[in-house]
């Protein structure tokens, strides 16, 4: 049987060493290059050890939260992976003017290791359920049943995932598709029959 000399029937040859002292080029690493638009990574911090220093951690948030000049209180609870800063602004702040003050704290504190990936929340109840947490973790209430409040509480405020695009939500007795990021997504009902819909026989 004859082979058909193609390149991935033949075998490769050997290469000779170089000669006369020569150096080899394959040996020969690049030097590192500086690629513009882009940050050196820097990990995550671990999670803290032990409460005391959790708590540390969140006080330090807080205060960093209270900052603001329209803050007039802050809670934070820092628990394994799980970071939330509760604001408490003034009363007179329409909700235009709390949204950038949320956005103002993120962004402050966006420099602390920790503070990096934390949640910024505005919502009277979160606060106060992180203020009863807070006082929970400082009495040493055993921390399986935090976890899970903070969970909760987490998934309730980190931004929808595409995964989650295909749950569905009621709205005054109709359900919806949720919306990705950015998508709008009409509250009406759309005349005419369902595109899913059998024709009429």
């Amino acid at each position: 049987m004859n082979r058909t000399d193609t390149a991935a029937n033949r075998i490769p040859e050997k290469t000779a060493p170089p000669k006369n002292g020569a150096q080899d080029l394959r040996l020969i690493t690049p030097p590192a290059r500086r690629v513009p638009n882009t940050a050196r990574y820097e990990p995550p911090p671990d999670s803290p050890k032990t409460r005391e220093e959790a708590q540390a951690i969140a006080d330090h948030l807080a205060q960093l939260a209270t900052r603001d000049p329209y803050v007039k209180s802050a809670f934070a609870v820092v628990l394994g992976p799980y970071a939330i800063v509760g604001i408490d602004v003034k009363e007179d702040l329409d909700r235009a003017h709390v949204t950038t003050t949320k956005y103002t704290v993120a962004q402050a504190l966006k420099s602390d290791p920790y503070g990096s990936r934390a949640i910024v929340t505005a919502d009277p109840d979160i606060l106060t359920r992180l203020r009863l947490i807070n006082e929970d973790i400082k009495r040493g209430k055993p921390l399986a049943g935090i976890m899970n409040e903070l969970a909760d509480i987490f998934a309730r405020l980190s931004p929808q995932l595409p995964s989650q695009t295909k749950n569905r939500q009621k709205i005054d007795g109709n359900t919806r598709p949720f919306s990705t990021p950015g998508e709008k997504t009409s509250l009406h009902k759309v005349p005419g029959p369902s595109p899913n819909a059998e024709p009429a026989k």
